[in-house]
């Protein structure tokens, strides 16, 4: 008998996927972002005209889905109040809402204050005159006859 190789071509290896390697950082930090992570075709990697791995070398998922803190801005002052006083010195308020916006999901409060103070109708107040007591009376224009005091 005789003998002889034959097909001494390699075997086609079809690929297999390797592990998923670890989530990418979240794209936003809040209000919704995306997260990746990717596998190659090495397990085995295809050979020999072997077929490439079925299905996608990367997923994704959504991340941070938490709506996002927004910070408080206040809004325009009010009128200002009547004075407190017509005159001699009085004061005055406003004020304004931390409102534009409104602090939501965590965020900070507005900064500064939410009333203001001002002076007003600082200008003295008038005095009307009044008489004083009146003095000691005078000598009599006359010794006797009738006189004036």
């Amino acid at each position: 008998t005789e003998e002889r190789d034959c097909n001494s071509q390699a075997c086609p290896v079809d690929g297999g996927w390797g592990e998923f390697g670890d989530w990418t950082a979240c794209s936003e930090d809040c209000g919704g972002g995306k997260q990746q992570r990717s596998r190659e075709c090495s397990n085995p990697a295809p050979a020999n005209g072997g077929k490439d791995c079925d299905g996608d070398a990367t997923e994704e998922r959504d991340c941070n889905s938490q709506a996002c803190p927004v910070d408080g801005g206040w809004g325009e002052f009010g009128d200002w109040t009547a004075c407190s006083e017509d005159c001699g010195g009085g004061k005055q308020q406003r004020s304004r809402e931390c409102s534009n916006p409104a602090p939501a999901n965590g965020g900070n409060q507005c900064d500064g204050e939410a009333t203001e103070e001002r002076d007003c109708n600082t200008e003295a107040c008038p005095v009307d005159g009044g008489w004083g007591e009146f003095g000691d009376w005078t000598a009599c224009s006359e010794d006797c006859g009738g006189g004036k005091q």
